[in-house]
């Protein structure tokens, strides 16, 4: 894990104080935030959250998931979600979700609060 990579997550912890880390060997960091919690509209009201960042990170984007129950009340899955995903023995739903990636700006802790903004929208 490269030292951005690891005072990313230093600060991501502060908030939520319950997330893991695994190295794979492919030379990712997956980043889990058991229970990110969500606005009433969406069932459940709170999920998990698999951030893949990749070595070169913050130049690429994270992959980021939430778990793969997701639905709003209308009983359909966000916008741009796909999948099942299996990664790591457990399935997720990934989130094509468009946004400016600027590089020198950008944390893992952003991230994170762009999803949970995104999840303030009614789909």
């Amino acid at each position: 894990m490269t030292p951005r990579i690891q005072a990313d997550i230093d600060r991501l912890r502060q908030d939520f104080s319950d997330l893991t880390i695994t190295e794979p060997s492919d030379g990712t960091v997956h980043v889990r935030i058991p229970d990110l919690h969500l606005p009433n509209w969406w069932n459940p009201t709170a999920t998990r959250v698999l951030l893949v960042v990749q070595p070169d990170f913050p130049n690429s984007r994270p992959a980021f998931y939430v778990g793969h129950e997701v639905r709003n009340a209308a009983g359909n899955q966000p916008r741009g979600a796909n999948g099942p995903h299996a990664i790591d023995g457990e399935q997720w739903m990934g989130l094509c979700w468009n946004w400016n990636w600027d590089p020198g700006r950008e944390t893992l802790w952003r991230l994170v609060k762009a999803v949970e903004r995104r999840f303030d929208e009614h789909d």
